[in-house]
């Protein structure tokens, strides 16, 4: 399995999700990622990724109501 990195856009189309619902599921919680000292940016493990696939995608209220935040 590739241990590389995406960065948010990426992920997101890894996981066929929008940037914007990845960043839900990141604020949740949900997923492991890594930020890039001294930036805003967000990088997720391809190994990562695969594991919140297998485990389910796990609703949270910011999820189901974006203006729940």
């Amino acid at each position: 399995m590739n241990d590389g990195y995406l960065d948010i856009k990426d992920a997101a189309q890894f996981l066929a999700i929008s940037p914007r619902s990845l960043r839900r599921i990141v604020h949740c919680g949900k997923i492991t990622f890594y930020r890039i000292p001294g930036t805003r940016k967000l990088l997720f493990r391809i190994k990562d990724l695969h594991f919140y696939m297998k485990k389910g995608k796990c609703r949270c209220i910011t999820e189901l109501l974006p203006n729940a935040a």
